[in-house]
């Protein structure tokens, strides 16, 4: 598959690194593996890097993908950091991460890992700064 999935129980991250041709079935499939993981616990911070990905997905994939998302907002309950590598990624992950607010999902786009890092990391409740 072409993703690949690191859990650091010592500190509640389960980071994703997706690479190479990908589409929409994919996608949601790794959201899937995720939050079927052993070592995946709800709260756990979620570190999706997508910047080697090559996947764009239409409006109607980022509004499923959303829709995904909330559907997991029992298991997904700590905060999620998508790092992109482009405005268009950024801007495409910022309308997912707005439908999937509406569900109680915390997802947070960025251009910079370490921003998404520091984010992920933070103690405060994980509202958008």
């Amino acid at each position: 598959m072409p993703f690949d999935v690191q859990v650091d129980a010592d500190h509640a991250r389960c980071t994703v690194r997706g690479y190479g041709s990908f589409d929409f079935k994919q996608a949601v499939d790794a959201l899937l593996a995720v939050t079927r993981d052993s070592r995946y616990a709800p709260g756990m911070a979620l570190h999706f890097d997508v910047r080697k990905m090559e996947f764009v997905p239409t409006p109607d994939e980022s509004w499923k993908l959303a829709l995904t998302l909330r559907s997991l907002r029992k298991t997904l309950t700590g905060k999620i950091a998508v790092v992109v590598s482009a405005p268009l990624h950024y801007g495409v992950a910022r309308v997912i991460s707005t439908y999937a607010a509406v569900g109680g999902i915390r997802m947070k786009p960025f251009l910079k890992e370490q921003e998404a890092i520091d984010w992920l990391t933070a103690d405060d409740p994980g509202e958008d700064e």
